[in-house]
């Protein structure tokens, strides 16, 4: 029928669409081969992986340096240099605290020590002359001539030393004699009583002195006695020295840590 209601038909012609989405699909292949392409030459996010063992870190002389890049910035992180202290042994600590009191001791007492008959051996004072009378813990008179000038200045250098001190030890010391005892054993316990009231009496004295009461707070906390009885005499060739054995020594102990 060539008319319809008056009009004439026009018959349509079909489109091929083959070769446009032939097109389309290489065009996209071509997208992705240089989107892939892209991505594979793109510069990593870190330049460098950098590994670091203790020893690199103790002596490294430069900072690490760490860069991140991409097209619009570059960021650089910094890793400052190190210092590390590396601890003296403990052992040491104490060694060198040791010398420095010792010195010190010696350089103030070095003059008396012959008078007083004293002496000095690494941080024990040791007064060798009659202190006491014989049998008895009351002080000589002569001896507290003696603390009366030592104890002041004694204390002073440890003063200035007092967070490295744990205490100061007066430490008395007898001959193994003891002339009315039945044993040797009764002999042993009555010196030890006997020694021990002994540096109480030289604690008691030298914390009484008036040149004592600006140390006397720090006194309480690391003044200590000890009475050793005949525990640690004095040899001379195997045989007892007793005039030696009878002994004060006043002694410093370092603390640990």
């Amino acid at each position: 029928m060539e008319q319809l209601f008056g009009g004439n038909i026009t018959e349509e012609k079909s489109l091929n669409y083959i070769p446009i989405i032939g097109l389309l699909m290489v065009s996209v292949i071509i997208i992705f081969i240089v989107l892939g392409y892209l991505s594979y030459k793109q510069e990593p996010v870190f330049e460098q992986l950098v590994s670091v063992t203790n020893s690199d870190l103790i002596s490294q002389s430069d900072s690490i340096t760490l860069k991140q890049t991409n097209s619009t910035n570059s960021i650089s992180l910094k890793q400052p240099k190190l210092n590390i202290a590396i601890c003296t042994p403990l052992k040491e600590q104490v060694t060198s605290s040791s010398k420095i009191i010792y010195q010190a001791l010696v350089r103030e007492f070095k003059n008396d020590l012959l008078p007083w008959s004293a002496n000095i051996s690494e941080l024990t004072i040791n007064f060798k002359d009659a202190i006491f009378n014989n049998g008895g813990f009351g002080i000589a008179q002569q001896y507290k001539t003696i603390l009366m000038e030592f104890c002041p200045r004694y204390i002073s250098i440890l003063y200035k030393h007092a967070p490295v001190i744990e205490a100061i030890s007066i430490e008395g010391h007898s001959s193994s004699e003891w002339h009315s005892s039945s044993s040797t054993d009764d002999a042993y316990m009555s010196n030890m009583l006997l020694s021990q009231q002994r540096t109480n009496a030289i604690l008691a004295y030298c914390l009484h002195l008036p040149a004592m009461e600006p140390y006397k707070n720090w006194l309480r906390r690391v003044l200590i006695t000890s009475g050793l009885s005949s525990s640690h005499l004095v040899m001379d060739d195997e045989v007892e020295n007793t005039q030696l054995s009878r002994r004060v020594e006043f002694k410093i102990y370092i603390r640990s840590k």
